[in-house]
């Protein structure tokens, strides 16, 4: 945690998020209807992320996803985001390509 004065003067900023001048980008609110979007099981995933990092139960509870998740993009890399404590329930799942603890 940052000291108070230094986190009243910080103000986190993706770079991403900015325009050649480095201030903010602002970005326009657009509405894709139905009928433009590409249907989910035509979607192609090549890098897939499940975020579930902290919570025991919530990750038992998410197991049943990663095998619905592996068997509709069988060819994706997937990562689980996970706390360091409980990535070694994860390591070594089948339908698991890698963990990212923190």
């Amino acid at each position: 945690m940052l000291p108070r004065s230094v986190s009243q003067t910080v103000t986190p900023v993706f770079t991403s998020h900015l325009d050649h001048n480095g201030g903010p980008v602002r970005r326009k609110e657009s509405h894709v209807s139905a009928k433009d979007r590409i249907p989910l099981e035509e979607y192609s995933a090549k890098r897939i992320a499940l975020l579930k990092p902290s919570a025991l139960g919530d990750i038992i509870h998410s197991l049943p996803v990663l095998g619905a998740v592996r068997r509709r993009f069988p060819d994706a890399h997937i990562t689980w985001v996970v706390n360091r404590a409980y990535e070694p329930l994860l390591h070594g799942h089948p339908y698991l390509d890698g963990t990212l603890t923190f």
